[in-house]
C-alpha cells in the first residue's frame, strides 16, 4: 500500500472524508474531529493524495462502465451462465431429468380465448429469447443457440367425456404427466404449454418450464405478462409491454466477463474461511443409505404453526434484531444438529439473483443459492446462536455475487452423483408478492399439483400468512420415510414453542420431544441373588449331568456341593462379602466351581483364563492392591497379590456341603455379583444379574433339555452365559483353549451356542448339526455369514456391551437387513442427546445401560448410567440402529460401508481400518472356488454398483483370518497397524536386483519327503529349551540361515506359516545376517524378528510386493520365493493349513509332525528352478546346521561356514550353484 493510500485510510479511520472537488483536494470531517498530525501528512504529501483519488475515481467509472450489460451478436455460440452451466452438466450426467421442471396449473371458468392464448405465448416466446434457446455441446463446451421465434404448440386434450367425479382424477394424472416429462434441452422449446376442457366454461391451463430457464421469480413475470397478453389481444389492442434492453444470452456473457476471478477473489476468500471444515454431507440419520447415483423421487409432508404462535416468534425476532428468516433457520439448524449429534450445520437456501437492475423484466435461471453454516459450542444459547447467525447472514448477503456453480468450482468442492455439493438441505421463506390473475371473460384459480420430484435431500419451504406459517417439507423417499419426517417436524414445532417464550434457552437442554421418558428400577427376580437362583434348580435337576468337559462331567447335585464346601474354605481364608476376587482358570469344570463358590461366599468375581491371557491381570494392576486371586494349581500370578490356591476335593472333605444360609453373608440384590473382565470400571449387581440371566433364557429359549456350548471366550464376551444355562437347568459344554468347535457341536449334540462373528467364520458350516438356537454378537461385519446360517437353524444377532448381556436381540432372516434389534429390557436403555436428554425416535443419541454398579474411582458417565460409547437410533419398527462406536473408533461411514460389503454373498468378515477394507471370503461353496485377487476385483466393482463415490475404500485387502481381542471381537487396532508397518519395512528390503526376474514358464511342482536325523530333532529340542521357544519356532528361526548358506547371501526374505494356532501364524521376514556375529546371536535375532512380524501377518504377499514396487520404483514380481509352512498344530489334531496358493513360492518345507522324537514333512518346489538332487542338499545343509549351532554356539557365522565346507568338502560349493534358479537349462 502506498503511502497516499495510508493516509487515505487513516483519515477515513477518524471520520474524514478526502476527494476532489475538481482537481483540488477537500475533505469532509466533524468538528474539532481532525488531528493536527493528520492535517501536516496530508500537507506534506497532498499531490500524491490527489494522484491516489483520481486513480480510484477512474478504476470506478471503469467498473460502473463494466457494469452494464450491453446486447451481444446472437449469430454466434453464446456462453452459458454459471447456474445454467451447473444444469446443464446434471442434465447431461443423468441423460435428462423432469427434476428441474417448473410448473404451474391454473383452473379457467369462463369464455376461453384460444386464438387470445396463442398470440399471448407466441409473444412471450419471441419477446423472451431464453424460452426459445437450446443448449447443445461444441468444442468440449457447453453454448447456447438461440432459436427463430415459431408459433407454440398448445395441445388440447379434451376431459368432458369423462363424468365429473372422474374429472378431477383425469387432471391430476395428466398434470402428473405433464410435470414428470423431461426437456429435451437440445431442441425443445423451453416452455409448454396444455389445455384440459372439463366443458365449454371450463378449462385447465397446464404451464411446464426448465429451470434452466427459468425460476421462481421468473415464473412471476411469465404469469404477469401472460394475463396482459391475454387481456391485450381479447381486446384487439397492441402489446402493451415495453421492450426488453437486454436477453438472458447478454447476461450471461456479461457475467462470464465481469465475474472474473480477480472480482470474485474477495468473496471467494470469505466463502473460504466460512465454509472452511464444514461436513459435506448432513448428518441426519438416514433411513435407508444413499444411491451412487442420486434418487430424486420425493413426498410432500405440511403443517401449521399458528398465529399466535407466529407472532411470539415474530417478537422474539424483534427483540434480538433478527429476522423471521432468521429465527426459523437457527432454530432448524439446532434441530438438524440435536437429530445428528452435531453442532456443525450446513443448510442451503434461495436467493433471487438479481442484483443488477438490468435484469428486473427478465424470464431466465438468475436464482442463486446461498451456503448458511450454524455453528455452536456446548452451553450456548439460542439467542446467542440466532446472534451469530444473524451476522453470518448478512455477511452472506453481502457476498452473494459469486454464482453458486462457479463456487463449487472454485471451492473444489468434490461433485457426488449420489447428493448435491455443498448443502442437501434447503431452507426457504417465501415471500413472493401475489398479484391478482384478472382474465378477460375468465374467472382465474391457481391448482396445486403435488411434485414427486425433490432436488435435494429435504426442501422446506415456510410461507407467512394470516393464520399462522405453512410450511411444506418436501424430502426424498428413497431416504426417509414419513415417519421420521413427522418426528423431525414434531421437535421442529416443539422447538419453535420454547424458544418463542425463552431465547435465552441453552441449545443442548432444549427439548426435542415431548414424550417423559423416566429412568425405571429393574424389577427383582423371585431370588434376589445368583447363587439362589442355581440353588433352586439344583435342588430340582440332582443327578442331571450340569456340565460336561472332555470326558468329564459333574452332575447339578455334585456341582452345588462342591461350590458349598469351596465356598466355605474361602470364608475360612477370610473373604468378606462384596470382596473382589480375581479368579485365573481355564474353562473347565472347576473353573464354574469356583465361580459358583465365589458368589456362595458373598464375593464378587473377575476371571481371566491363565492359559490364553495372563497379561490381562495387568489391566487391573491399581485394583488388585490388597486383593486375592483363586488361581488353579499349576499357574501363578505375576503379580505379587494374595493368592489363594485351588484345593483338592480331599482337602474340601471337612466343609459342609449344605447350602451357606443368607444371613451369614448377608448379600443382598444391590451387591456386585460380577466384574468386567476388560473393562476395570463396570459391576454387574446380583439383581441386574438375575434380569439378564432371565432375558437370555427368554431370548435363546434355554430349556432343562438344552445343551449349551460355552467356549473360552464366552467369559469376556457373554459374562453370564454359564449361569442362564445352568439356572435354566440346561448341561453346559465346556471347549478347551485348543478344541474343533465343528467336532464338538456333532459329538455332544449342542443344541445352542453364543458365538461372535470371528468364531462363527472360523466353523464350518453344516446344516446336519443339532442347533436350536445361535446367538451371534453384534456386529456389522458378518451379514452374509449370518444369512447363510439362517438358512438352516434360528439365529439371532445379540447386543452385548461391557458386562451387560442381550440388551437387545434380531432375529435373522435370510437377505433381510440386520441390526441391533429391539431392546428386550425397555427399563435398562437410555437413548440420550449430548445434552443428557433423551433423545425423541429416529434421533441420534448415546445409548447408555441403566443400573450398572461402578467401582469407586471409575471414570465412566457420572449419572448412575453406564455408557456403551455406541451412537444408535430407534428405527421405526422400534430397534435399534448402530450409528458409530466411538469407543472402537467406528465412524458412521465406515458402519455403513462394513455392512453393504458383508452383504455381499462372497464376503464372510470385513472390517475397515484406516480406510483399508479387510476382507475374510468365504471358502466352502462352489461359487467361492475363485482366486481370492478375482474375488477382490469382484467386490471393487460390486460396491461400486451400491454406494455412492464418496464412500468407495481404495484398499482392499483379503485376509486368511481376523486378528482377535481376548473377546474375540475383530482387533482393528492391530489391523490398523499392518498398512503402517509394512508402509515402513519394505525401505529396508533388499533392492530389486536382489530378487529373481519373472519367467513366462509353465510352474509344476514336484514334492519329496523331509525328515530330520534323530540327532538334529534331539539337538532342536535343546535349542528350542535354551531359547525358551517351540521346536517349530527355532526351526523357523534358523531356516533363513540355511537358505543364506545356499543362496550365497546374508540377506534373506521367507515367508513362515503357521507358527501358532491361535494367531494369524502367517509372516514374512526380512533377515539381513552378519558373519562376524556368532551363531547364537544370529538365532536369536532371527527369532526377534519373527515376534517382530507375527502381529503383522494379515496382509497378502503381493500387496506387500506392490508396496515395496511404489517405494522402490521398480516392477518386482515376487518378494517371497520361500516358505516354511507348519500343519496340524491344534492339540484336538484339527489341520491348520496356509491359504496362500504353493505356486506363489518356489520353495516350500511343510512340517507335518512338531513333536519331540518326531519331526517331519515335505518338500514341495518348483521343477523349472529347482531339481531333487538340490532339494537334498539344502536337506542335509539344514540338519548340520541345527547339529552344529546347538553344538558350537558361539561361533560366528563365517566360522560356520568354513566349518560346514570342512565338514561337506566341497559339497557346499556344489549345492550352491545347483540351488539357485536354471537360467540356461
Amino acid at each position: 500500500m502506498s503511502l497516499a493510500d495510508s493516509i487515505i485510510e487513516q483519515a477515513q479511520a477518524h471520520n474524514i472524508l478526502l476527494y476532489l472537488k475538481g482537481s483540488q483536494l477537500a475533505y469532509i470531517s466533524e468538528e474539532g474531529a481532525f488531528p493536527d498530525q493528520l492535517k501536516g501528512l496530508i500537507r506534506d504529501n497532498k499531490d500524491s493524495i490527489v494522484a491516489s483519488l483520481l486513480q480510484q475515481e477512474l478504476k470506478k467509472q471503469l467498473e460502473d462502465k463494466a457494469s452494464v450489460i450491453t446486447v451481444v451478436e446472437k449469430d454466434q455460440f453464446l456462453p452459458l451462465s454459471f447456474a445454467q452451466q451447473g444444469l446443464w452438466f446434471i442434465d447431461k450426467l443423468e441423460g435428462g431429468s423432469s427434476q428441474y421442471n417448473i410448473h404451474a396449473a391454473f383452473r379457467l371458468t369462463g369464455k376461453l380465448n384460444l386464438a387470445a392464448m396463442q398470440n399471448a405465448l407466441d409473444t412471450l416466446v419471441e419477446r423472451h429469447e431464453v424460452l426459445r434457446t437450446v443448449f447443445i455441446e461444441k468444442y468440449g463446451e457447453a453454448c447456447q443457440v438461440i432459436q427463430p421465434a415459431l408459433p407454440v404448440e398448445i395441445p388440447v386434450l379434451d376431459l368432458s367425456v369423462h363424468a365429473k367425479d372422474k374429472q378431477q382424477d383425469k387432471v391430476l394424472e395428466f398434470a402428473t404427466i405433464e410435470m414428470n416429462k423431461a426437456f429435451d434441452l437440445q431442441s425443445d422449446l423451453m416452455l409448454r404449454a396444455k389445455i384440459l376442457v372439463l366443458s365449454q366454461q371450463e378449462h385447465v391451463l397446464l404451464f411446464t418450464m426448465h429451470h434452466i430457464a427459468s425460476d421462481g421469480w421468473s415464473q412471476g413475470i411469465l404469469i404477469s405478462e401472460f394475463v396482459t397478453l391475454y387481456n391485450s389481444s381479447c381486446k384487439k389492442l397492441p402489446n402493451p409491454l415495453p421492450a426488453l434492453e437486454i436477453q438472458f444470452s447478454d447476461y450471461a456473457h456479461w457475467q462470464r466477463c465481469y465475474f472474473s476471478d480477480e472480482k470474485i477473489a474477495q468473496q471467494l476468500v470469505f466463502w473460504k474461511n466460512r465454509l472452511a471444515g464444514a461436513p459435506r454431507h448432513h448428518s441426519l440419520p438416514l433411513d435407508r443409505p444413499r444411491k451412487p447415483q442420486q434418487d430424486f423421487n420425493g413426498k410432500i409432508y405440511t403443517w401449521l404453526v399458528e398465529a399466535d404462535s407466529m407472532n411470539a416468534l415474530k417478537g422474539m425476532a424483534k427483540a434480538n434484531n433478527a429476522t423471521l428468516f432468521m429465527v426459523l433457520y437457527t432454530a432448524l439448524s439446532v434441530v438438524f444438529g440435536r437429530w445428528s449429534q452435531t453442532r456443525d450445520v450446513v443448510i442451503g437456501s434461495p436467493i433471487a439473483g438479481r442484483t443488477h437492475h438490468q435484469v428486473a423484466p427478465l424470464i431466465g435461471y438468475f436464482l442463486n443459492s446461498i451456503v448458511y453454516r450454524s455453528q455452536w459450542s456446548e452451553g450456548e444459547s439460542f439467542a446467542s446462536l440466532l446472534d451469530q447467525n444473524r451476522k453470518h447472514t448478512l455477511e452472506a448477503y453481502d457476498n452473494q455475487d459469486i454464482p453458486f456453480d462457479a463456487l463449487v468450482d472454485k471451492m473444489k468442492t468434490p461433485r457426488e452423483l449420489s447428493h448435491s455439493p455443498l448443502f442437501q438441505l434447503m431452507f426457504t421463506l417465501q415471500n413472493h408478492e401475489k398479484s391478482e390473475l384478472n382474465l378477460t371473460d375468465l374467472t382465474i384459480q391457481g391448482l396445486i399439483v403435488e411434485s414427486s420430484i425433490t432436488k435435494y435431500e429435504m426442501q422446506i419451504v415456510a410461507e407467512e400468512f394470516n393464520h399462522g406459517i405453512g410450511f411444506s417439507l418436501t424430502y426424498s423417499t428413497h431416504l426417509f420415510d414419513e415417519q421420521t419426517i413427522q418426528a423431525i417436524t414434531d421437535s421442529f414445532n416443539l422447538v419453535l414453542r420454547q424458544i418463542a417464550n425463552n431465547a435465552d434457552l441453552i441449545i443442548d437442554r432444549i427439548k426435542l420431544s415431548s414424550v417423559k421418558t423416566e429412568l425405571s428400577e429393574i424389577k427383582p427376580t423371585q431370588s434376589n441373588t445368583v447363587h439362589g437362583l442355581f440353588e433352586q434348580l439344583a435342588a430340582q435337576k440332582g443327578d442331571d449331568i450340569a456340565i460336561t468337559f472332555q470326558t468329564s462331567e459333574i452332575s447339578y447335585l455334585q456341582l452345588n456341593a462342591r461350590a458349598n464346601r469351596l465356598a466355605r474354605y474361602l470364608l475360612a481364608q477370610g473373604i468378606k462379602t462384596g470382596e473382589t476376587i480375581f479368579v485365573g482358570f481355564e474353562n473347565n469344570i472347576n473353573c464354574y466351581i469356583a465361580l459358583l463358590a465365589i458368589l456362595k461366599a458373598g464375593g464378587m468375581y473377575r476371571y481371566y483364563d491363565p492359559s490364553r491371557h495372563e497379561s490381562l491381570l495387568n489391566n487391573f494392576e491399581n485394583e488388585l492392591a490388597g486383593k486375592k486371586i483363586l488361581i488353579e494349581p499349576g499357574y501363578m500370578a505375576q503379580i505379587p497379590v494374595s493368592v489363594i490356591i485351588m484345593p483338592e476335593i480331599e482337602q474340601l472333605s471337612g466343609y459342609s456341603d449344605g447350602n451357606i444360609d443368607p444371613v451369614q453373608t448377608q448379600l443382598n440384590g444391590l451387591d456386585s455379583a460380577i466384574g468386567d473382565s476388560i473393562n476395570c470400571d463396570s459391576l454387574l449387581s446380583h439383581e441386574n444379574a438375575c434380569s439378564q440371566i432371565n432375558r437370555q433364557q427368554t431370548q435363546m429359549a434355554l430349556t432343562t433339555r438344552s445343551s449349551l456350548l460355552i467356549l473360552p471366550e464366552t467369559a469376556y464376551f457373554c459374562v453370564t452365559q454359564w449361569l442362564a444355562g445352568l439356572t435354566a437347568g440346561a448341561k453346559l459344554v465346556l471347549v478347551g483353549p485348543q478344541h474343533n468347535t465343528a467336532k464338538i457341536l456333532v459329538q455332544k449334540a449342542v443344541t445352542h451356542a453364543t458365538f461372535t462373528p470371528a468364531i462363527l467364520a472360523d466353523l464350518s458350516f453344516n446344516d446336519a448339526y443339532k442347533l436350536e438356537r445361535i446367538a451371534v454378537t453384534s456386529e456389522p461385519s458378518c451379514t452374509s455369514l449370518l444369512w447363510q446360517w439362517a438358512q438352516s437353524y434360528s439365529v439371532i444377532s445379540v447386543l452385548n456391551t461391557g458386562v451387560f448381556s442381550y440388551v437387545s436381540v434380531c432375529s435373522i432372516d435370510s437377505n433381510k437387513s440386520v441390526n441391533l434389534g429391539k431392546v428386550c429390557d425397555t427399563a435398562l436403555v437410555k437413548i440420550l442427546d449430548y445434552g443428557g436428554a433423551p433423545t425423541p425416535a429416529g434421533a441420534i443419541g448415546d445409548l447408555y445401560i441403566d443400573g450398572i454398579k461402578k467401582e469407586p474411582a471409575s471414570s465412566n458417565n457420572d449419572n448412575g448410567l453406564y455408557d456403551t460409547g455406541m451412537k444408535v437410533r430407534q428405527l421405526n419398527d422400534c430397534a435399534l440402529e448402530l450409528i458409530s462406536c466411538d469407543d472402537k473408533g467406528i465412524t458412521r461411514n465406515v458402519l455403513e460401508l462394513e455392512y453393504v460389503i458383508s452383504c455381499q454373498s462372497l464376503v464372510e468378515q470385513v472390517a475397515i481400518c484406516n480406510g483399508v477394507v479387510f476382507v475374510r471370503f468365504k471358502v466352502s461353496s462352489i461359487e467361492c472356488s475363485i482366486e481370492n485377487t478375482d474375488k477382490v476385483s469382484w467386490l471393487k466393482n460390486r460396491i461400486k454398483e451400491i454406494l455412492p463415490h464418496y464412500m468407495l475404500p481404495e484398499i482392499y485387502m483379503s485376509v486368511d483370518k481376523m486378528p482377535l481381542l481376548i473377546n474375540a471381537e475383530v482387533n482393528r487396532q492391530l489391523l490398523g497397524l499392518q498398512i503402517d508397518y509394512w508402509n515402513n519395512e519394505v525401505k529396508y528390503f533388499p533392492d530389486a536386483d536382489f530378487f529373481p526376474a519373472a519367467k513366462s514358464v509353465e510352474v509344476t511342482r514336484k514334492s519329496a519327503p523331509f525328515v530330520l536325523t534323530d540327532q538334529s530333532v534331539k539337538a532342536l529340542e535343546i535349542l528350542a529349551s535354551h531359547h525358551n521357544v517351540s521346536m517349530a519356532m527355532v526351526l523357523a528361526a534358523i531356516f533363513p540361515i540355511a537358505l543364506s548358506l545356499h543362496i550365497d547371501s546374508n540377506v534373506v526374505v521367507n515367508a513362515v506359516y503357521g507358527l501358532s494356532a491361535d494367531d494369524m501364524g502367517k509372516i514374512f521376514v526380512h533377515n539381513k545376517l552378519e558373519d562376524s556375529k556368532s551363531v547364537d546371536s544370529i538365532v536369536n535375532e532371527s527369532l526377534n524378528n519373527i515376534y517382530k512380524t507375527l502381529p503383522y501377518g494379515f496382509v497378502e504377499q503381493q500387496w506387500i510386493t506392490n508396496k515395496y514396487n511404489q517405494v522402490h520404483r521398480t516392477n518386482v514380481t515376487k518378494l517371497f520365493d520361500y516358505m516354511l509352512s507348519f500343519k496340524s498344530l491344534k492339540a484336538d489334531g484339527e489341520q491348520v493349513s496356509c491359504n496362500d496358493n504353493m505356486d506363489d513360492f518356489s520353495i516350500v518345507l511343510q512340517i507335518n509332525n512338531v513333536e519331540p522324537g518326531k519331526f517331519d514333512g515335505i518338500w514341495n518346489f518348483d521343477d523349472n528352478k529347482f531339481d531333487l538332487a538340490a532339494i537334498t542338499r539344502l536337506a542335509s545343509t539344514l540338519n548340520l546346521l541345527i547339529l552344529n549351532i546347538k553344538e558350537q554356539k558361539k561361533l560366528t557365522l563365517m566360522m560356520l561356514k568354513d566349518k560346514l565346507k570342512q565338514e561337506t568338502r566341497s559339497k557346499i560349493r556344489l549345492a550352491k550353484r545347483k540351488f539357485m534358479p536354471l537360467k540356461s537349462r
